[in-house]
């Protein structure tokens, strides 16, 4: 099998959403930061501060072929002003 790494994209949304069947999945996935049932609009909205020019965080998903396997983000340390 063959991974490939890529920057997430809108259209991951439905494969995303796929994982999840209840309220309690995406608690323990996300926390407190998306709410049941999940919705594309919210998603989006928790992932614009990590596009543009200085994220705060890379979202990125993992790929076998056409199958998305896998979703993370890292977080970017960036110099303090001074």
């Amino acid at each position: 099998m063959t991974l490939q790494l890529r920057k997430f994209a809108s259209r991951d949304l439905d494969a995303l959403f796929s994982w999840f069947q209840s309220e309690r999945e995406v608690l323990q996935w996300a926390g407190a930061a998306l709410s049941w049932p999940l919705s594309k609009r919210e998603f989006k909205a928790l992932i614009k501060p990590h596009q543009g020019p200085e994220p705060i965080r890379e979202v990125w998903v993992v790929m076998s072929g056409p199958d998305l396997l896998g979703h993370f983000q890292i977080g970017l340390n960036r110099p303090l002003p001074t």
